[in-house]
């Protein structure tokens, strides 16, 4: 029985070096610093929260993103759908959300983030009347809503 669990263990360990990713999250001038062992069927919003509950919490208005060469990842996506391979290099990002406010004569008001080109816009409010004006404060995070 003991040598099966040394063979089982070599197999893992033998698995882990041939499919695991080594990341390397380092965030230059803040307290962050880690190196986290992640698997190809990973999702990547998955690693994501991992990595944030590495810090002490990002500014108000900022995400993390996972960068693989150019290309920023989608959080929808697994590491083996992102096509990363064992031994490549990922970047971990902050970037600032950049968040679009709209009301309409269709009685909505929604919140679009446009870093995230797939994601459908929230819906804060169907109203009884046409949104006709609108105002918002990020740092407060209040929006005022004029009616027709």
């Amino acid at each position: 029985m003991p040598q099966d669990r040394r063979t089982l263990r070599a197999q893992l360990q033998r698995d882990r070096q041939q499919f695991a990713i080594r990341l390397v999250v380092a965030a230059t001038g803040e307290e962050l610093e880690a190196s986290l062992l992640v698997w190809p069927g990973e999702a990547v919003a998955g690693l994501l929260r991992r990595i944030e509950s590495l810090g002490h919490g990002l500014p108000l208005g900022h995400r993390l993103a996972l960068v693989h060469g150019s290309t920023r990842l989608s959080e929808g996506a697994t590491l083996r759908q992102s096509e990363v391979k064992a031994g490549e290099t990922l970047a971990v990002v902050r970037v600032k959300e950049r968040l679009l406010l709209s009301g309409s004569f269709d009685r909505t008001l929604r919140l679009w983030d446009v870093n995230l080109e797939s994601q459908e816009p929230t819906t804060l409010l169907e109203a009884t009347r046409a949104v006709v004006a609108l105002a918002a404060d990020l740092a407060t995070q209040r929006i005022l809503v004029g009616f027709s």
